[in-house]
């Protein structure tokens, strides 16, 4: 188990190692820099003073050097746009909006495309299954865009029920939380393994023995069709947390997705590479986590 968990830490690393050198010469490559994006307003001299400042108006491969170097000293550095701000401030600051919309969408969500999975499963071949399905592959096609511009449209311009945007309080919330939660109600997978576990011995034994019902779908098929569940659980969760930048963007939420989208728009390299970087960890971690508790949770499975 040491054995394994050592491996997969060093995998991890050489993985966010990986994925941020590729994002640095990505964003790097990009026409202009933040300092020429002021070009008209700033005189020419402060301009490269800026640019000198920042390291802006070394090679790439001195930058890349130098970026990396205080990233393991634990030092994300300044944002190039927002003025005295580091790019850990940034992320404190937007991180807890993030994860309440996260939290939120995915305590709504993931529950309900469950349930349909299960109410699928039970009704197969029925209205009830067709309907579920047709719910599913609804939160799966229907980009999380276009749901949130109709729901703007009629619940915020026509009927005037709820805000468009921002987020100040709870009914603020309303809107953003559903789309986000929208896109996790697709259950089609849960009926899968539902459907998968009916076909099992022990499930026959236990109808044979007389064993209720809902006994037989709550003890015995719901748990053990959850374990697969469990696997995808890691990504969802890191997703949800860290935001998303479609609907952060078009509801003018301060979370990491709107700050992410804005630091590539305005080429802030040290704000887009941390933001980068803690997306990454996050979701290796989640990952980790979770190849280690799905050993926890499923006695059939040991690492050896």
């Amino acid at each position: 188990m040491l054995k394994y968990v050592v491996k997969r830490f060093f995998i991890s690393l050489l993985t966010l190692f990986i994925l941020a050198t590729v994002v640095f010469f990505l964003l790097h490559s990009l026409p202009g820099d933040p300092i020429s994006s002021n070009n008209g307003i700033l005189p020419k001299e402060l301009m490269n003073k800026l640019r000198a400042h920042y390291g802006l108006d070394q090679p790439v491969w001195k930058q890349y050097i130098q970026y990396f170097a205080n990233m393991f000293r634990g030092e994300l550095g300044y944002s190039l746009k927002h003025a005295n701000r580091t790019v850990a401030s940034v992320i404190r600051e937007s991180f807890p909006v993030s994860a309440s919309l996260g939290l939120r969408g995915l305590a709504l969500g993931y529950p309900i495309g469950v349930l349909l999975g299960v109410i699928a499963a039970r009704r197969r071949g029925k209205p009830a299954d067709y309907i579920c399905i047709i719910i599913g592959i609804l939160a799966i096609s229907v980009p999380s865009f276009i749901l949130a511009r109709i729901l703007q449209w009629i619940f915020s311009v026509k009927l005037g029920w709820l805000p468009v945007a921002q987020w100040k309080g709870f009914k603020y919330t309303i809107l953003p939380v559903f789309c986000m939660a929208f896109g996790m109600m697709n259950g089609r997978s849960m009926r899968a393994y539902m459907l998968e576990v009916v076909s099992q011995d022990y499930i026959k034994t236990a109808k044979a023995k007389g064993v209720p019902e809902r006994r037989r779908v709550w003890r015995h098929m719901f748990r053990n069709a959850m374990l697969p569940m469990v696997t995808g659980l890691g990504p969802l969760v890191a997703g949800a947390l860290t935001g998303t930048f479609v609907i952060e963007t078009i509801f003018s939420i301060p979370g990491l997705g709107k700050q992410y989208v804005d630091a590539v728009k305005g080429l802030d390299y040290t704000l887009a590479m941390g933001l980068t970087t803690f997306f990454a960890a996050f979701l290796i971690f989640a990952n980790f986590m979770v190849d280690l508790a799905y050993g926890l949770v499923d006695p059939r499975v040991r690492i050896e």
